[in-house]
């Protein structure tokens, strides 16, 4: 993607998904995925316009019986990303898991990239959710 590439990319998830797009300060937005309750929000790095980072808040930690038992696990999760499939996994101030990737913006060169990339994206993070059952 060009210069404003990450502009570039919130015009693409306009007109794929229409009414789900939502502009957030600083040039970010977010793609609420409703079907599946996965807010993903693309922000941009500052001396690095070439590429967003991707967040997405997985669950809350006061949801859970064992919320310091699951912590570990998502810590372990973190190591070399193998848990997350190359995201980050880190708590939130809000008492949230958050995953998060830093992208290359040339990734999503069409549509279908960016769905093929959200697919994936709200997989591991379901997946992450459907763990946290152990910790109920």
């Amino acid at each position: 993607m060009a210069d404003n590439g990450l502009e570039q990319l919130r015009e693409t998830a306009e007109s794929r998904f229409l009414d789900r797009v939502a502009r957030l300060e600083g040039g970010a937005f977010a793609i609420v995925q409703e079907d599946l309750d996965l807010p993903v929000t693309f922000a941009p790095i500052p001396g690095s316009p070439e590429y967003a980072l991707v967040r997405a808040p997985v669950l809350a930690f006061g949801d859970l019986a064992r919320p310091g038992a699951f912590a570990v696990a998502a810590l372990a999760g973190n190591f070399f990303w193998s848990g997350a499939n190359g995201a980050t996994l880190s708590a939130g101030a809000d008492g949230k898991l958050y995953m998060t990737e830093r992208r290359a913006l040339s990734e999503f060169d069409d549509a279908e990239a960016l769905d093929r990339f959200l697919d994936g994206f709200a997989e591991t993070a379901f997946n992450w959710r459907e763990r946290s059952a152990l910790y109920a």
